[in-house]
């Protein structure tokens, strides 16, 4: 069996067996507090927890990010969410009984507030009847309570109404309701019919608009969500709903958002790591959303507070070259599709010169990332001669953050100038969910 990588603590960063999901430190820190520092004045921040399926990283949020509270997009993440985190919102449509009963489980853990997304009547009244219910002491509870920690305990007899929060679709034309007469019928429904949930607002996420690379054309894109939003806002104010939360945003967007006066809580995710997708993203002075922390570096305290100051990418996946050709175009990684993401492009090497010397990440299979010297490039394969051995550790960022951190058990922190390994984390609600 191999070592935990706890066992790594304070050695080397070369030294952690490949391939391995790997965060600096200090980027990280930066993130936690540019984001902090450029919305809370303005809104709430509950970051998604899929991003990186981390209670440890979750308490980073809250404690020195500040969040709030976290959203959650599978039930099986909520759970692991409440081992640090007081206030959790399922912002996706939970519908089947079995997963219900279990949101009425966490529902009772003191100190623990519980949300959920609804857009339908018929789950609406499933809710508020599985609600009533007796809380059930078997299996189900015990299984619940044996994935959390000891002092998170379920009260048997205890009972408080679950908080529901209505999903209008602002255009990504996924889950929500269609119309404003449509979320007014199922507002009221919970307000007149419903005596175990409540209303608590509105999720107005579109998240298509996130990745949209011109900064204007992503500032007109939301200029719409808002717009939406806010019609419909005076629609139920003029039909006596007071609304009072909405929620919605993304790191892409998150901007627009919070200085929209209508959203009072922003859900950015990738804000944190960063990945290529949202590197090819630009901000409204023409910079990338996320830069290199060696670029970032001099710069990052006068700019901390002004509204482009960039995030730095402080995710990373750690790969080891296994095979290179003895005519030198070619060698080959030890990470394939079980350790990254393609569904928002491959991975970047995280060294520019290389990036300028090979071709980009081609998949080998599911073991194997290749490289290869450019096409009638000798320069390339001289290159690759030099300065390639097999063995070589290299830094990949990944292209998408939350399937790249589903893919790995542990994530390993390290410190940049040092190279030492600072501390392991726990990914404990990787997998497909429930």
């Amino acid at each position: 069996m191999l070592p935990s990588l706890q066992h790594f603590i304070g050695k080397s960063l070369k030294q952690l067996p490949t391939p391995c999901l790997i965060i600096d430190e200090k980027a990280y820190q930066k993130n936690l507090l540019l984001m902090k520092q450029q919305s809370t004045t303005k809104v709430n921040i509950r970051p998604h927890f899929k991003a990186h399926k981390c209670p440890s990283i979750a308490k980073d949020q809250l404690e020195k990010g500040g969040a709030i509270g976290v959203c959650c997009q599978k039930l099986s993440e909520a759970i692991e969410a409440v081992k640090t985190v007081d206030d959790v919102f399922i912002s996706n449509q939970i519908v089947s009984i079995d997963k219900l009963k279990i949101i009425k489980q966490l529902n009772t853990i003191p100190n623990k507030q519980i949300s959920l997304c609804v857009d339908n009547e018929q789950v609406i009244s499933l809710i508020d009847q599985i609600m009533s219910e007796d809380n059930e002491s078997n299996t189900l509870q015990n299984t619940l309570q044996n994935n959390l920690q000891n002092n998170l305990q379920l009260e048997k007899d205890y009972k408080k109404k679950l908080s529901l929060v209505v999903e209008y679709n602002v255009g990504q034309n996924r889950c929500g309701t269609n119309s404003h007469e449509e979320t007014l019928h199922l507002i009221n429904f919970i307000k007149n019919n419903c005596k175990n949930v409540v209303f608590k607002g509105l999720h107005c996420y579109n998240g298509a608009n996130q990745h949209i690379v011109n900064y204007n054309e992503r500032k007109e894109a939301v200029r719409k969500v808002i717009e939406k939003t806010q019609h419909l806002i005076e629609y139920l104010s003029k039909n006596n709903i007071l609304i009072n939360y909405v929620t919605g945003g993304g790191t892409g967007t998150w901007e627009f958002e919070a200085a929209s006066g209508i959203f009072t809580e922003i859900q950015p995710g990738s804000y944190l790591f960063g990945d290529v997708d949202y590197g090819r993203v630009f901000t409204k002075n023409g910079k990338k959303m996320f830069s290199l922390l060696k670029e970032e570096e001099e710069n990052f305290n006068k700019n901390l507070k002004e509204s482009d100051a960039n995030f730095v990418q402080s995710l990373f996946i750690l790969t080891t070259v296994i095979s290179k050709t003895i005519e030198n175009d070619r060698f080959v990684v030890d990470v394939g599709l079980k350790g990254v993401s393609l569904d928002s492009g491959v991975p970047l090497l995280e060294n520019l010169e290389m990036r300028e010397m090979l071709t980009d990440y081609k998949a080998g299979g599911d073991e194997h990332g290749i490289f290869e010297a450019l096409l009638g490039n000798e320069g390339s394969k001289e290159w690759i001669k030099s300065n390639i051995k097999i063995g070589d550790v290299l830094k990949l960022i990944p292209g998408h953050v939350d399937p790249t951190f589903n893919m790995y058990d542990n994530v390993a922190f390290y410190d940049s100038e040092s190279q030492l390994v600072t501390r392991v984390e726990e990914i404990s609600a990787r997998g497909p969910g429930i």
